[in-house]
C-alpha cells in the first residue's frame, strides 16, 4: 500500500484524530504528492488550492459565488485547515472562534452575548458565516429562519444597540 511505503521514512497521521484528510486516511498520499521530485514545497503535485478544489468542489463553488472569504479566495487553504490531520473538525488549524479571531474582532461580533442559542443559530461563527464564500455580502450563508428570511435581522432585532452594521 502506498501509505505504508511513505510512513517508512514520513510521520502519516494518526487514525484516532478527530479530523483525517480522506487521502490520508486511505493511504492514497499521491493524490496530493508527487512521490520522487517536484517544484513545489513538500512534493505536491500542483498548489494547494488548485488541489483543494478537485476534490472540494462545492467549496469551489461558493468561493465563486459572487463574495468570498480572502484566504478562500486567494487559495490559502492551509491559513485555516490542515492538510492531513486535525483535533478540529473540518481539519482546522484551531477551534473555529479562536481562528476566526486570528484575524477578525470578534468584541463587536460577540457571538456568545448576542446569539448563542439564538433560533437557527450554532454557536459560533460558522452559523451564520460560510467561511469560503456566499453570494451574500458578509459571507452569510442562506438562512432558512423564517423571521430573517422574511425580513432581515429587524424582524427579531427592532434596534441595534451595539451600532454599526448589524
Amino acid at each position: 500500500e502506498q501509505g505504508a511505503l511513505c510512513a517508512e521514512c514520513h510521520e502519516v497521521a494518526d487514525p484516532t484524530a478527530r479530523s483525517v484528510h480522506g487521502p490520508v486516511a486511505s493511504g492514497q498520499c499521491s493524490e496530493c504528492h508527487l512521490p520522487h521530485s517536484g517544484r513545489l514545497a513538500s512534493l505536491l503535485a500542483d498548489r494547494p488550492q488548485n488541489l483543494c478544489v478537485q476534490c472540494h468542489e462545492d467549496v469551489s463553488a461558493r468561493i465563486s459565488a459572487g463574495v468570498a472569504h480572502p484566504p478562500a479566495e486567494e487559495g490559502e487553504c492551509l491559513t485555516c485547515h490542515q492538510p492531513h490531520q486535525s483535533e478540529e473538525a473540518s481539519l482546522l488549524t484551531e477551534g473555529i472562534s479562536d481562528l476566526c479571531a486570528s484575524c477578525h474582532d470578534l468584541e463587536y461580533h460577540d457571538l456568545r452575548e448576542a446569539h448563542l442559542g439564538a433560533v437557527g443559530t450554532s454557536v459560533d461563527c460558522r452559523g451564520c458565516h460560510d467561511p469560503h464564500g456566499s453570494k451574500e455580502a458578509g459571507l452569510f450563508q442562506e438562512l432558512t429562519h423564517a423571521p430573517f428570511a422574511a425580513g432581515g435581522c429587524e424582524a427579531c432585532h427592532p434596534s441595534n444597540p451595539r451600532g454599526g452594521e448589524r
